[in-house]
């Protein structure tokens, strides 16, 4: 833990050291905001580099979604994007609060080759969401045999509160492929 007058926070990236040693510097994130210590300022010291910040919301029934949702969380943090992510069973508003990019995820539900659609629980947490129209959103889904209107039917159900997607990320065994990676590339990019 480190304090500061706010209150205490964990550190989430400990030491770092260049290759001369002559500069020890312990950071710590705290929001979206980073700080650092080092010989050459003092504790505290704001850092111009703040990391854009990405929630990951999840529903998994088999632990395939909760895989893929990881491997987003994983890429993005690579790219050095704070990332936040949760089961909808774990989520509170506070979470996309501040956020520069959404991600809501669900296996798909339905008919083996039609009619696919989120579960009445992951339809129940979109109606939890707060407004955030200014947030970048993007789906992703895990499936057995294809999504058919799966995205279609989850914008549904948050197209009041979110903007359109702007990724549809899918998978059938919950791993991130060359292509999502690239889909997430272009996602998080200023432009």
């Amino acid at each position: 833990m480190l304090c500061d007058e706010e209150g205490c926070y964990p550190i989430v990236w400990a030491w770092v050291a260049n290759k001369r040693l002559d500069i020890i510097e312990v950071v710590f994130i705290r929001s979206h905001e980073r700080f650092s210590w080092n010989k050459n300022n003092s504790p505290g010291q704001e850092r111009n580099d703040a990391m854009p910040k990405a929630a990951v919301i999840y529903h998994s029934r088999t632990g395939t979604t909760r895989k893929y949702a990881m491997a987003i969380r994983d890429y993005l943090r690579s790219k050095d994007v704070e990332v936040q992510l949760t089961s909808i069973k774990e989520y509170r508003k506070e979470m996309v609060e501040g956020v520069d990019y959404l991600l809501l995820g669900c296996w798909t539900s339905g008919l083996w080759l039609i009619l696919q659609h989120p579960d009445k629980e992951w339809r129940a947490f979109a109606e939890t969401l707060p407004e955030l129209p200014h947030v970048k959103t993007g789906f992703f889904t895990t499936y057995a045999i294809r999504t058919g209107s799966m995205f279609r039917n989850m914008y549904k159900q948050v197209a009041d509160t979110i903007t359109p997607p702007l990724i549809k990320l899918q998978s059938r065994n919950g791993e991130l492929s060359d292509d999502d990676k690239r889909d997430l590339d272009r996602f998080i990019s200023k432009s």
